[in-house]
């Protein structure tokens, strides 16, 4: 009773509204869409069946992008946010007797059975066979305040057979059954959302599960089709993104893993209109930072040790705010392997996908499945899935058309040879003056130094030189033995401000192209010595005394502590707006005065050491 005299209460006002619409994958919900089914009965269908009378699971949407203090009525009124369903809604647990209305909201409903299976599941079957009337092995997801042992009792009460396997996700049961089950089984309103099992799932294999991506509002259910338009922007645009390397798993060599997880990153971009360029610092705008950490690292998503979660990843803005939007995270406690068992390019593939924007399919063969599978390429679902955000990378060449097949004949009379010509036509002069060979431009590299190798005590250096030549120089640029580059800031006199090192040597080529096409290059060797330290420095806040408080200031001022064996480098903020600062001071430090929006601000403190080793710490306000 209640979701319908909900239903009714919003209908009118949501009829009228511009909300974005609700992407599912079963659905696109519209305000059209929910007008047409008012108006053909379509949407009155039975309320779910409950296990449990205490609660009720609904589909709530704001009108416009959600604030935290509409969040927290939600709240206050005896909801319970478990996942974000993109745009600007949630799936929330109602306890029983809330009262939702007087809200601002677009829609609230619970969701549909149909809305609960994959339309994977759908599809007609092979050789038009109806294949519901053999059992087949599916994964029932249940929603995230949903008890182990009450989704067992569910499954158990219908009958069905779980198949038990120690690696699912914790509101997961692996269920063999009828596909027919399958729909009366959704018909609960426990139930969020059911798909195909994959091989290595129903054989009983060890399998790693991807536990999704995550936004500022939380996780995403798999039920969910999109989340957001990427870094483009609405539209299948071209984007150019940044990628920061922090520490990298410190069981392996540092340039190996690099250079696997950057074939991660490019591996997309040989599909998609999406280029990816090394950025100056972690918190860069438009950019990804990549590390490798263990335990808590500031995130808010602590690691969980060895056999657990692999990796985890934010998505892009929006939904996420800079500078965490897009980063990926992976856990230095697991057992990394190249080319074999916890592979670094299979994890890194699947969450770049993640960080460009993608979603969990339901395909077992894609390597968007949540359940990572060991792979050397995308499939042509996940190339159809990035294409729906971004412009293919360039159109395919078309093939030659094979010549017609020659039919057999007679031989062609063969004409005699031509008799040469009485007075052939006399050589070319040669010129006596021939142009002169092009000019090269010069160039050198005086910083850090004008000898061919230099150590470095930190992770980046800085590249400085002059460049010249008549015609005008048209561009420096800089790449190093992994195939990493960018361009310098400058021509005649030309800096890099930050080249990112690698453990060991690192061979790094500066280029000065001039205007007429010609090109130099120099070289120089830098050998990174502070590699060894992999241990992210203490950081703690002091004050403000609270992570998380409201205030009605214009400002706030943020101060701490940090310390390192190998000593601090540096501390800076940055806001949800992605602007940034140095804190002053290291080892204790100070913000200074930070400007606060009205509404919802998240304050992400950096701590770094002389290795290049970070820490974070996040102080969310709500400025009234």
């Amino acid at each position: 009773m209640l979701v319908r005299l909900i239903a009714a209460g919003l209908l009118a006002a949501a009829l009228s509204g511009a909300e974005r619409p609700l992407y599912l994958k079963t659905r696109t919900i519209t305000a059209a869409r929910r007008a047409e089914e008012s108006r053909t009965a379509e949407s009155h269908t039975a309320a779910p069946r409950r296990l449990s009378a205490a609660r009720r699971h609904l589909l709530v949407q704001f009108r416009d992008a959600p604030r935290a203090e509409w969040v927290r009525e939600l709240q206050q009124r005896g909801a319970t946010v478990l996942d974000y369903v993109p745009d600007h809604g949630f799936l929330v647990s109602v306890a029983e007797g809330a009262n939702l209305e007087g809200m601002d909201l677009a829609l609230a409903e619970p969701l549909r059975p149909a809305d609960k299976v994959s339309p994977l599941l759908q599809r007609v079957p092979r050789l038009g066979i109806r294949r519901m009337v053999m059992p087949e092995t599916f994964v029932v997801e249940f929603h995230r305040d949903v008890l182990t042992a009450e989704a067992r009792e569910l499954v158990r009460a219908h009958g069905l057979a779980v198949r038990e396997h120690p690696d699912l996700l914790p509101n997961q049961l692996l269920v063999q059954s009828t596909y027919e089950d399958v729909v009366r089984l959704s018909e609960w309103d426990e139930v969020a959302y059911v798909f195909p099992a994959s091989r290595e799932l129903t054989a009983g294999e060890r399998v790693y599960a991807c536990p999704g991506a995550s936004t500022l509002y939380g996780r995403v259910g798999q039920y969910t089709a999109r989340i957001g338009d990427g870094w483009d922007g609405p539209g299948k645009g071209a984007a150019e993104i940044g990628y920061y390397l922090g520490p990298l798993a410190s069981a392996l060599p540092r340039a190996q893993v690099a250079a696997e997880v950057l074939r991660g990153l490019t591996e997309w971009s040989r599909y998609a209109s999406v280029q990816f360029m090394p950025a100056s610092s972690p918190n860069a705008s438009r950019s990804i930072s990549i590390l490798f950490a263990r335990r808590a690292h500031g995130d808010g998503y602590a690691f969980d040790g060895p056999g657990g979660v692999l990796a985890h990843t934010f998505y892009p803005s929006p939904p996420n705010p800079e500078p965490i939007a897009g980063d990926m995270h992976f856990d230095d406690e697991e057992n990394w392997r190249i080319g074999e068992d916890l592979d670094v390019f299979t994890v890194a593939l699947h969450e770049a996908g993640h960080a460009l924007g993608l979603g969990h399919s339901d395909n077992p063969y894609s390597v968007m499945y949540p359940y990572y599978r060991r792979v050397t390429a995308l499939t042509e679902e996940d190339i159809a899935a990035i294409r729906e955000l971004y412009a293919p990378a360039g159109i395919p060449e078309t093939p030659a058309e094979p010549e017609p097949p020659v039919e057999p004949g007679p031989e062609p009379p063969v004409d005699p040879a031509p008799e040469p010509p009485v007075n052939p036509k006399p050589e070319p002069p040669v010129d006596p003056d021939p142009p002169a060979p092009p000019v090269a431009p010069t160039l050198s590299i005086t910083v850090p130094t004008t000898a061919p190798t230099y150590v470095s005590q930190a992770p980046v250096v800085k590249l400085a030189g002059s460049a010249d030549h008549p015609d005008g120089i048209l561009e420096v640029t800089w790449r190093n033995a992994a195939g990493e580059g960018g361009k310098a800031v400058g021509t005649r006199a030309w800096v890099v401000p930050e080249v990112p090192l690698r453990a060991g040597s690192n061979l790094i080529t500066v280029t000065a192209v001039a205007a007429s096409g010609t090109s130099a290059s120099r070289t120089i060797t830098v050998t990174y010595a502070g590699a060894n330290d992999t241990t992210a420095p203490s950081l703690v806040i002091l004050s403000p005394a609270s992570t998380s408080f409201a205030t009605s200031a214009a400002t706030v001022v943020i101060s701490g502590r940090a310390a390192d064996s190998s000593g601090i480098a540096r501390v800076t903020w940055t806001d949800s707006t992605g602007k940034t600062g140095d804190a002053s001071g290291t080892t204790s430090w100070n913000t200074g005065p930070i400007p606060l929006r009205v509404g919802s601000n998240v304050i992400t403190i950096r701590a770094y050491d002389s290795a290049g080793n970070m820490a974070w710490r996040s102080v969310a306000i709500t400025r009234r």
